[in-house]
């Protein structure tokens, strides 16, 4: 009489518990021995479970604005500006929008209570919020060695106290990672001028991989900060990491509202509060929208 099959029977919980702690331990330690095994998964992960976009019509190095000598952005002729600031303020701009590739998402201060601030940036030519720059200043300086931002040296204390927030320093810590993973050229890039900074000057780049953070204050009154059409042409000729807040208690609409226009890309992209979007600012024109009227879907929409 032939002998029975044995039925080979799975893992009891026992033993799974103890082979995911052994797979644990092995990635822990492939993972201190090459430290680029881990960023390339997570790179991997993330191209996997996103979206690509290729845009055949716009190439960055033909449509981005760069200066002559390479080093910094460049702001598009005075007539171009003032007719896209023009049909932004009339509303037109939507008509023009229409033809853009909308990218939607998948899945109290004393500064800012002071009249002569409100009153300067009423003005503003990235719009009515108060662009705070923290950090040394180092781009077109006219000093000699770098210096800290005006408001950071007029406000030091305070600068210090929010350095030292416990949600800063994450913050920080998750855009180098994230900048090193997705753009590991770059990371290099800006990790060799840190090091140069610091022999030369004795400075350090204090938000990371970054030597500035600007904070869009909200003024009193006011309910978001949405930027007009502008360029960051001073900055030199690199990436900028982007992320939208939220105060808290406040609600925002995200799939309608204060959508960002890279105006030479033709495209406009939804950002919800704390993504992280990393992009060379100084090379396009660019703005918020609220996309209502311009598009006949909202952010359910996407690419496949």
């Amino acid at each position: 009489m032939p002998l029975a099959k044995r039925k080979v029977q799975g893992r009891g919980k026992q033993s799974q518990a103890k082979y995911r702690q052994a797979r644990r331990a092995e990635r822990r330690k492939l993972h201190q021995e090459d430290p680029g095994v881990r960023r390339n998964q997570l790179l991997l992960r993330s191209i996997k479970s996103g979206q690509t976009v290729v845009l055949t019509s716009f190439d960055i190095l033909r449509d981005g604005r760069a200066s002559q000598s390479g080093w910094q952005g460049a702001e598009p002729p005075e007539y171009r500006r003032k007719q896209i600031r023009s049909r932004y303020k009339s509303g037109r701009i939507k008509e023009d929008l229409s033809r853009f590739l909308p990218l939607p998402y998948i899945s109290k201060s004393s500064t800012l209570t002071n009249k002569s601030t409100q009153k300067k940036c009423k003005k503003g030519v990235r719009g009515q919020h108060f662009p705070c720059i923290l950090g040394h200043y180092r781009q077109s300086a006219k000093v000699a060695a770098p210096c800290l931002t005006g408001w950071h040296n007029k406000h030091i204390e305070d600068a210090e106290f929010f350095l030292q927030e416990e949600l800063v320093i994450r913050l920080n810590k998750f855009v180098s990672s994230v900048l090193c993973m997705a753009f590991p050229g770059v990371h290099k890039r800006f990790q060799e001028c840190a090091a140069w900074h610091q022999k030369r000057f004795h400075i350090k780049a204090r938000f990371g991989s970054f030597f500035n953070m600007c904070i869009n204050g909200i003024f009193p009154g006011h309910k978001r900060v949405h930027c007009l059409p502008h360029s960051d042409s001073k900055n030199p000729i690199s990436v900028c990491a982007l992320m939208v807040y939220l105060k808290p208690g406040s609600k925002f609409n995200h799939t309608q509202r204060s959508w960002l226009v890279i105006w030479e890309a033709g495209v406009i992209i939804e950002l919800p509060p704390w993504v992280l979007l990393i992009y060379p600012s100084s090379l396009f024109f660019h703005f918020n929208v609220d996309i209502s009227g311009v598009f006949l879907f909202s952010s359910s929409f996407f690419f496949s």
